[in-house]
């Protein structure tokens, strides 16, 4: 494509177009690997899409164990496929060297909290693959972010064209967290993966609300359980 050749980044030690380009192929074609290999293992069939928390969760049983053993079947691997992203990523971009490349597998503590807060959410009518979106969740801090991102969208269209399952928001909510999520799908029975793209500039910002969201939903699950 003609547009590849355009370059967005400020420096040699920012993304540029390209770049954007490689980490989005690398990642989903990864993705699309891992989910091939898990398919193969997995116990059972669930529709992620259909099934909503409610069905997997009630305040008397907790969450139920077959879901917990589908879900861990798919987890279980996801630290060692960021580090084959990592490792890719640095060997044909030198990512590292350019941006802060992170990434971090959904710890058990935050996987049954987020649940939980979600089952009061219109009584859990909430689809489990928008709850549970972000099992591995991958993280670019753009120097450049300004320039890059309109033309990142574009290129995000054209990649949906080639028919890729890829989801992108803008979220810029009214306490101040501001970024670009990219949610990658293989299909309804497997869990999606996200990679955020934050502005430097808002990265203080972000990182500090994400300690009060979590300190607020920890309070919230603490008050109920008093309850009882």
């Amino acid at each position: 494509m003609e547009e590849n050749s355009q370059i967005l980044s400020l420096d040699d030690q920012t993304l540029s177009l390209d770049d954007y380009e490689f980490v989005i192929k690398c990642i989903y074609s990864n993705y699309k690997e891992y989910c091939k290999s898990w398919h193969s293992i997995k116990s059972g069939r669930m529709n992620l899409k259909s099934k909503q928390i409610r069905d997997v969760y009630n305040s008397s049983c907790g969450i139920d164990n077959r879901f917990l053993d589908y879900m861990h079947t798919f987890k279980y691997g996801l630290t060692s496929f960021y580090r084959k992203i990592l490792l890719e990523l640095d060997d044909s971009i030198d990512i590292t060297d350019k941006t802060e490349f992170t990434g971090r597998v959904k710890s058990e503590e935050s996987i049954r909290n987020k649940i939980y807060i979600k089952s009061k959410d219109q009584h859990g009518k909430f689809p489990i693959n928008k709850c549970l979106n972000d099992l591995l969740g991958l993280r670019i801090i753009d120097k450049d972010y300004k320039n890059n991102i309109n033309i990142l969208e574009k290129k995000i269209l054209w990649f949906k064209e080639q028919g890729y399952i890829i989801n992108n928001i803008h979220r810029d909510t009214k306490e101040g967290y501001k970024g670009y999520h990219i949610y990658f799908k293989d299909s309804n029975e497997a869990f999606p993966i996200e990679l955020q793209i934050w502005d430097s500039e808002n990265e203080k910002k972000n990182r500090e609300l994400h300690v009060p969201y979590k300190q607020n939903y920890v309070k919230d699950i603490i008050k109920d359980y008093n309850k009882f």
